[in-house]
């Protein structure tokens, strides 16, 4: 029954970041922001499905499921926050169905959804910043890198990966799950 309840949060917790990004680009909001708004706002999805599953076929399912809901979107260019403004055709919301998937099966197969936690933060609140903060911040180009890297995107990957990543060991640590970082809190 948990799972269930877990399945459901989940469904309205997506849909609604579905929702205020379709509403945000309605409303004027560019299509790389509601890109961006979706890859971040989806990463705490991961705080909903710690605190409501306890099987890793449960947390996988939803991002399973997106794998082929973003490939078709992906692939017929149908969903704004799939495609990028910048012609850039890469299939970015596949990959990042496919990497939650595969966190969820690891992490809770683990019974360590904290683990995964580490992994989905960095790749939502880190990148997803990174890219934000660097396009508004990052005149300057990070040495060695011609990928159009910024050192403030880069700096802002690192830090917001970082505070992340320490939040999730200070309170696995502190709500005591098996195979936390003790030491760490």
């Amino acid at each position: 029954m948990q799972n269930a309840v877990g399945m459901g949060l989940s469904l309205v917790y997506v849909l609604a970041v579905l929702a205020a990004s379709s509403l945000l680009a309605r409303r004027g909001m560019g299509e790389e922001g509601t890109r961006k708004l979706v890859h971040i706002a989806l990463g705490g999805w991961w705080v909903v499905a710690a605190l409501s599953f306890t099987s890793p076929w449960w947390a996988a399912a939803l991002p399973a499921a997106f794998i082929v809901v973003n490939a078709l979107a992906w692939r017929r260019q149908k969903l704004a926050f799939t495609a990028r403004g910048e012609g850039e055709d890469t299939p970015g919301t596949v990959y990042y169905a496919v990497s939650l998937t595969l966190l969820a099966l690891f992490s809770f197969g683990l019974g360590a959804p904290y683990a995964g936690a580490l992994g989905v933060f960095c790749m939502a609140f880190g990148d997803g910043l990174a890219a934000v903060l660097g396009r508004r911040f990052g005149s300057r180009p990070l040495p060695g890198a011609g990928d159009g890297k910024s050192l403030a995107g880069s700096a802002a990957m690192l830090g917001v990966s970082f505070v992340s990543c320490a939040g999730v060991l200070l309170a696995a640590a502190a709500a005591g799950w098996e195979g936390a970082v003790p030491w760490f809190a």
